[in-house]
């Protein structure tokens, strides 16, 4: 008597707190409202989704870094540019090559006589100069290499001291390197390789 009774425990063990409920929570790919993605997270870059700027817009393109205001050229790019320019121009290589027959790369079903740019590096040079290696290759379907060392003789003409105007940059020096030929290759055609080596300073 005067001892109180234990107190008893529901079934199951103490009661558990109860929460309100609410929506469970999106991943984050897959988190979208009125068809817009939720906004990432802080310090990462966004790129624009094409199939969201509506009819006849595109993602802005990539430029090219500007310099007083004007889009400045890749040394090799603008070393390349100026010298089709130059060979184009001469009357002499364009009878030899029967048109303006100087390519990055021939197009399909192109016959030869004709020239293509090769191999081009450029490494640092002065300050912010660079010095290159580039190549230049014709090719020709003639036997033997007469076709070919010609049109060599008379690139390596034009390549020395031409005024050559580069975008974005200033030749320095331009001289031949080197020239050589090579054995036909599967479909017969026979080529030549001149090699030029050049300065370049920035503007």
């Amino acid at each position: 008597m005067g001892r109180g009774r234990p107190a008893r425990r529901g079934r199951g063990g103490p009661r558990r707190r109860r929460w309100p409920a609410r929506d469970p929570p999106h991943p984050p790919a897959l988190a979208r409202r009125a068809g817009r993605l939720h906004a990432p997270a802080a310090g990462v870059a966004t790129v624009p989704d094409p199939r969201r700027l509506g009819p006849g817009r595109a993602p802005p393109a990539h430029r090219l870094p500007l310099r007083g205001g004007e889009a400045v050229s890749h040394p090799i790019l603008a070393l390349r540019t100026a010298l089709r320019a130059l060979l184009v121009a001469d009357p002499a290589l364009v009878a030899l090559l029967g048109g303006e027959r100087v390519y990055d790369e021939p197009p399909r079903g192109a016959e030869p006589p004709y020239v293509t740019f090769g191999e081009a590096s450029a490494r640092d040079w002065s300050t912010g100069g660079c010095q290159h290696a580039l190549a230049l290759v014709a090719w020709s379907r003639q036997g033997g290499d007469a076709e070919v060392l010609a049109v060599l003789d008379r690139i390596a003409a034009l390549c020395a001291d031409p005024p050559l105007a580069l975008a974005g940059n200033r030749l320095v020096l331009l001289r031949v390197a080197s020239q050589e030929t090579a054995r036909p290759d599967k479909a017969g055609l026979r080529r030549a390789v001149i090699r030029l080596a050049a300065l370049t300073e920035p503007l």
